[in-house]
Protein backbone atom coordinates (compact mmCIF):
# COMPACT_ATOMS: atom_id res chain seq x y z
CA UNK A 1 0.00 0.00 0.00
CA UNK A 2 1.47 3.29 -0.85
CA UNK A 3 1.37 6.20 1.67
CA UNK A 4 -0.11 8.01 -1.06
CA UNK A 5 -3.39 5.79 -0.56
CA UNK A 6 -4.62 6.57 2.51
CA UNK A 7 -4.53 9.43 5.18
CA UNK A 8 -2.39 9.26 7.35
CA UNK A 9 -3.70 7.45 11.13
CA UNK A 10 -3.40 10.60 13.12
CA UNK A 11 -4.96 12.58 10.48
CA UNK A 12 -7.82 10.03 10.15
CA UNK A 13 -8.17 10.22 14.20
CA UNK A 14 -8.63 14.41 13.97
CA UNK A 15 -11.48 14.27 11.88
CA UNK A 16 -12.61 11.60 13.33
CA UNK A 17 -12.79 13.29 16.53
CA UNK A 18 -13.95 16.26 14.50
CA UNK A 19 -16.82 14.18 13.03
CA UNK A 20 -17.87 12.66 16.26
CA UNK A 21 -18.70 16.26 17.80
CA UNK A 22 -21.34 17.30 15.30
CA UNK A 23 -24.32 17.66 17.56
CA UNK A 24 -26.68 16.63 14.73
CA UNK A 25 -26.48 12.24 13.71
CA UNK A 26 -27.10 13.03 10.16
CA UNK A 27 -24.31 15.64 9.90
CA UNK A 28 -22.26 13.41 12.23
CA UNK A 29 -22.68 9.98 10.06
CA UNK A 30 -22.34 12.44 6.98
CA UNK A 31 -18.80 13.39 8.16
CA UNK A 32 -17.55 9.99 8.97
CA UNK A 33 -19.29 8.59 5.81
CA UNK A 34 -16.93 10.98 3.75
CA UNK A 35 -13.87 9.88 5.94
CA UNK A 36 -14.33 6.31 4.93
CA UNK A 37 -15.10 6.79 1.46
CA UNK A 38 -11.46 8.29 1.60
CA UNK A 39 -10.35 5.23 3.75
CA UNK A 40 -12.10 2.65 1.85
CA UNK A 41 -10.23 -0.29 0.60
CA UNK A 42 -11.31 -3.34 -1.33
CA UNK A 43 -8.17 -5.75 -0.16
CA UNK A 44 -8.72 -9.29 1.58
CA UNK A 45 -5.87 -8.73 4.13
CA UNK A 46 -7.19 -5.42 5.47
CA UNK A 47 -10.84 -6.19 6.45
CA UNK A 48 -11.36 -7.19 9.92
CA UNK A 49 -14.38 -7.79 12.16
CA UNK A 50 -16.20 -4.72 13.98
CA UNK A 51 -16.25 -5.38 17.33
CA UNK A 52 -19.47 -6.81 19.27
CA UNK A 53 -22.62 -5.53 20.03
CA UNK A 54 -22.35 -3.91 23.49
CA UNK A 55 -23.97 -5.24 26.29
CA UNK A 56 -25.22 -2.21 27.64
CA UNK A 57 -28.89 -1.40 27.40
CA UNK A 58 -29.31 1.13 24.09
CA UNK A 59 -30.59 4.52 25.99
CA UNK A 60 -27.43 4.40 27.91
CA UNK A 61 -25.00 4.26 24.70
CA UNK A 62 -23.33 7.49 23.80
CA UNK A 63 -23.98 8.47 20.41
CA UNK A 64 -20.29 6.98 19.36
CA UNK A 65 -21.28 3.88 20.55
CA UNK A 66 -24.71 3.10 18.96
CA UNK A 67 -22.51 1.22 15.91
CA UNK A 68 -21.60 -1.09 18.12
CA UNK A 69 -25.39 -2.70 18.29
CA UNK A 70 -25.13 -3.47 15.16
CA UNK A 71 -23.84 -7.20 14.48
CA UNK A 72 -21.74 -7.32 11.20
CA UNK A 73 -21.33 -10.38 9.07
CA UNK A 74 -18.11 -10.59 6.73
CA UNK A 75 -17.30 -14.00 4.92
CA UNK A 76 -15.29 -15.05 1.79
CA UNK A 77 -18.58 -16.17 0.07
CA UNK A 78 -20.51 -12.83 -0.33
CA UNK A 79 -19.68 -9.83 -2.22
CA UNK A 80 -21.27 -7.63 0.48
CA UNK A 81 -20.41 -7.08 4.13
CA UNK A 82 -23.89 -7.59 5.99
CA UNK A 83 -24.98 -4.88 8.86
CA UNK A 84 -27.67 -6.29 11.12
CA UNK A 85 -29.70 -3.59 13.08
CA UNK A 86 -31.49 -3.90 16.10
CA UNK A 87 -34.71 -5.84 16.13
CA UNK A 88 -38.09 -4.78 17.05
CA UNK A 89 -41.49 -6.60 17.72
CA UNK A 90 -45.36 -5.88 18.03
CA UNK A 91 -47.71 -8.17 19.12
CA UNK A 92 -47.99 -12.10 20.35
CA UNK A 93 -48.68 -15.77 18.33
CA UNK A 94 -47.86 -18.73 20.17
CA UNK A 95 -45.05 -16.87 22.42
CA UNK A 96 -43.32 -15.63 19.23
CA UNK A 97 -43.35 -12.34 17.59
CA UNK A 98 -46.51 -11.41 15.21
CA UNK A 99 -44.62 -8.51 13.93
CA UNK A 100 -41.10 -8.23 14.03
CA UNK A 101 -38.59 -5.56 11.94
CA UNK A 102 -34.90 -4.14 11.52
CA UNK A 103 -33.08 -2.37 9.87
CA UNK A 104 -30.31 -3.60 7.72
CA UNK A 105 -27.32 -2.36 5.10
CA UNK A 106 -24.90 -4.35 2.56
CA UNK A 107 -21.46 -2.79 2.03
CA UNK A 108 -20.05 -3.65 -1.08
CA UNK A 109 -16.71 -5.32 -0.62
CA UNK A 110 -15.36 -4.07 -4.44
CA UNK A 111 -17.44 -0.86 -5.16
CA UNK A 112 -17.72 0.33 -1.69
CA UNK A 113 -21.59 1.20 -2.02
CA UNK A 114 -23.96 0.94 0.52
CA UNK A 115 -27.22 -0.37 0.28
CA UNK A 116 -30.21 -0.61 3.04
CA UNK A 117 -33.79 -3.04 3.41
CA UNK A 118 -36.17 -3.01 6.59
CA UNK A 119 -36.77 -6.86 7.07
CA UNK A 120 -40.18 -7.44 8.10
CA UNK A 121 -41.57 -10.70 9.82
CA UNK A 122 -45.88 -11.45 9.71
CA UNK A 123 -46.57 -14.86 12.17
CA UNK A 124 -50.24 -15.42 12.31
CA UNK A 125 -52.69 -17.92 12.50
CA UNK A 126 -55.31 -17.65 9.47
CA UNK A 127 -57.25 -19.47 6.75
CA UNK A 128 -54.95 -17.71 4.10
CA UNK A 129 -52.37 -15.81 3.18
CA UNK A 130 -52.63 -11.79 4.45
CA UNK A 131 -50.19 -11.66 1.22
CA UNK A 132 -48.57 -8.40 2.16
CA UNK A 133 -47.56 -6.15 -0.91
CA UNK A 134 -47.51 -2.65 -0.79
CA UNK A 135 -45.55 -0.31 1.52
CA UNK A 136 -45.20 3.77 1.84
CA UNK A 137 -43.51 6.15 3.94
CA UNK A 138 -45.39 9.32 5.82
CA UNK A 139 -43.53 11.23 2.66
CA UNK A 140 -45.57 9.77 0.48
CA UNK A 141 -43.30 7.70 -1.10
CA UNK A 142 -44.01 4.24 -2.25
CA UNK A 143 -41.22 1.82 -1.46
CA UNK A 144 -40.55 -1.30 -3.07
CA UNK A 145 -41.32 -4.60 -1.60
CA UNK A 146 -39.16 -7.96 -2.48
CA UNK A 147 -40.89 -10.87 -1.30
CA UNK A 148 -38.89 -13.66 1.37
CA UNK A 149 -39.37 -17.36 1.47
CA UNK A 150 -43.34 -18.23 2.65
CA UNK A 151 -43.60 -21.12 5.16
CA UNK A 152 -46.94 -22.74 6.69
CA UNK A 153 -46.97 -25.00 9.12
CA UNK A 154 -49.54 -26.33 11.92
CA UNK A 155 -52.80 -26.74 10.15
CA UNK A 156 -55.82 -27.86 11.60
CA UNK A 157 -60.01 -26.38 11.72
CA UNK A 158 -59.27 -24.87 8.58
CA UNK A 159 -56.78 -22.28 9.96
CA UNK A 160 -52.82 -22.58 9.71
CA UNK A 161 -49.98 -20.79 11.37
CA UNK A 162 -48.28 -18.85 8.64
CA UNK A 163 -45.00 -16.79 8.51
CA UNK A 164 -44.47 -14.29 5.94
CA UNK A 165 -41.48 -12.35 5.61
CA UNK A 166 -40.21 -9.64 3.35
CA UNK A 167 -38.01 -6.89 2.45
CA UNK A 168 -38.38 -3.48 2.20
CA UNK A 169 -35.95 -1.66 -0.09
CA UNK A 170 -35.04 2.30 0.99
CA UNK A 171 -32.15 4.22 0.15
CA UNK A 172 -29.01 6.34 2.05
CA UNK A 173 -31.24 9.23 1.76
CA UNK A 174 -34.28 7.42 3.45
CA UNK A 175 -31.92 6.45 6.15
CA UNK A 176 -30.48 9.98 7.12
CA UNK A 177 -33.71 10.90 6.75
CA UNK A 178 -34.88 8.73 9.56
CA UNK A 179 -31.79 9.15 11.60
CA UNK A 180 -32.74 12.89 11.50
CA UNK A 181 -36.56 12.50 12.96
CA UNK A 182 -37.28 8.59 12.58
CA UNK A 183 -39.75 7.34 9.29
CA UNK A 184 -42.53 5.58 9.48
CA UNK A 185 -43.92 2.71 7.18
CA UNK A 186 -47.73 1.48 6.30
CA UNK A 187 -47.57 -1.83 4.87
CA UNK A 188 -51.01 -3.21 3.08
CA UNK A 189 -51.73 -6.70 2.16
CA UNK A 190 -54.28 -8.28 -0.25
CA UNK A 191 -56.99 -8.68 2.77
CA UNK A 192 -57.18 -5.27 3.63
CA UNK A 193 -54.59 -5.43 6.70
CA UNK A 194 -52.68 -2.96 7.56
CA UNK A 195 -49.66 -2.36 9.77
CA UNK A 196 -47.19 0.81 10.82
CA UNK A 197 -43.61 0.03 11.74
CA UNK A 198 -40.78 2.97 12.36
CA UNK A 199 -37.47 3.60 11.48
CA UNK A 200 -36.36 5.42 14.84
CA UNK A 201 -33.68 7.74 14.75
CA UNK A 202 -31.57 5.66 17.42
CA UNK A 203 -32.42 2.37 14.50
CA UNK A 204 -30.89 5.09 11.54
CA UNK A 205 -28.18 6.04 13.35
CA UNK A 206 -26.70 3.05 14.57
CA UNK A 207 -26.78 1.40 11.10
CA UNK A 208 -25.44 4.33 9.56
CA UNK A 209 -23.11 4.76 12.49
CA UNK A 210 -21.85 0.80 11.63
CA UNK A 211 -21.17 1.33 8.17
CA UNK A 212 -19.35 4.62 8.26
CA UNK A 213 -17.25 3.07 11.19
CA UNK A 214 -16.66 -0.07 8.72
CA UNK A 215 -15.25 1.95 6.29
CA UNK A 216 -12.88 4.00 8.00
CA UNK A 217 -11.81 1.09 9.53
CA UNK A 218 -11.24 -1.09 6.77
CA UNK A 219 -13.97 -3.86 7.99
Amino acid sequence: MSSSSYSSASDVDILKEACVSLKTPAKRIECLDAIGRVNFTTKKDAIHPLPAPAEKAFPELAHEDWAKLVSVKNDSFSKDIQFSGISKNEGKTFGSPEYSWKANAFLGKTSGLDTYMISFNDLYVAAKWKMWTWASSDRAEDLKILQGHRDVSSCGAGTCLFSEPLGIMVDRKFMIDAANQGIWIKLKSQTGEEFSLKVSSEDASALLSAVAECKLNLC
